[in-house]
């Protein structure tokens, strides 16, 4: 399972929490129900698309393993239980901020069963379980907001403040996320233009002399900048 992340800071990140939601045990038919074995929920390593994902492929060792290199050994998280109609959840706090740091590494979360037998195992409802969809895997995440909206305080940065001519080019840049979007207003609060980017900056012309108030939406909340006239 993946999960596309929000860009936030990963400083800034408190916990997260992955839970998933045990459905119900699976036996081979014709076997006798075994023992129940050793659980546990590894990072993935491998790039991997969900529509043509297999036993045996894209991974370096048929059903991914550690020692192929395919989950992080170092990022195991152990859960034994084996109750079913109940959530599972794990602390997923210091692979996530990894992924923050690193996007392209996001290649989200495998279980690796071990000495389940004989053929034994649990079914979890994964993103295709249609019964209820409120049983689906969740990410919760909880990290600090900043404690200051401050436009300087937070990374924003625009040029061209004070030049507000017609082809006026305008560059926006915001630390600290990727993505984020501008409207453009007149001072009577004509909604003029919007852009948004999930590449940290915006470059937009001026088609506008009335463009007095540029509004910039993030994770941060709401910044209201006023432009002054040349």
């Amino acid at each position: 399972m993946r999960f596309e992340l929000p860009s936030i800071n990963p400083d800034k990140l408190k916990s997260a929490k992955l839970s998933v939601y045990a459905l119900k045990t699976y036996t081979k038919p014709s076997q006798a129900a075994g023992k129940n074995g050793e659980k546990k929920m590894y990072q993935i390593l491998t790039k991997w698309d969900a529509a043509s994902v297999k036993w045996n492929s894209p991974w370096k060792k048929a059903g991914a393993a550690t020692a192929s290199g395919d989950l992080d050994s170092n990022s195991a998280l152990t859960n034994n239980t084996t109750s079913i109609t109940v959530w599972e959840d794990y602390n997923v706090t210091d692979i996530v901020k990894t992924q923050l740091r690193d996007p392209s590494k996001n290649f989200g979360y495998m279980f690796a069963f071990k000495n389940f037998e004989p053929a034994r195992g649990i079914y979890y409802c994964m993103s295709e379980y249609k019964a209820d969809e409120k049983l689906r895997p969740k990410l919760e995440l909880v990290y600090d907001q900043p404690t200051s909206t401050n436009p300087e305080q937070i990374g924003l940065t625009v040029n061209a403040l004070k030049v507000i001519n017609t082809n006026q080019n305008v560059s926006v840049t915001l630390g600290q996320t990727q993505n984020f979007k501008v409207e453009l207003y007149s001072l009577s609060g004509k909604a003029l233009a919007a852009y948004s980017t999930t590449t940290g900056k915006i470059g937009f012309n001026l088609s506008s002399q009335n463009m007095q108030i540029m509004k910039v939406t993030s994770v941060h909340g709401v910044l209201t900048t006023k432009i002054s006239p040349k």
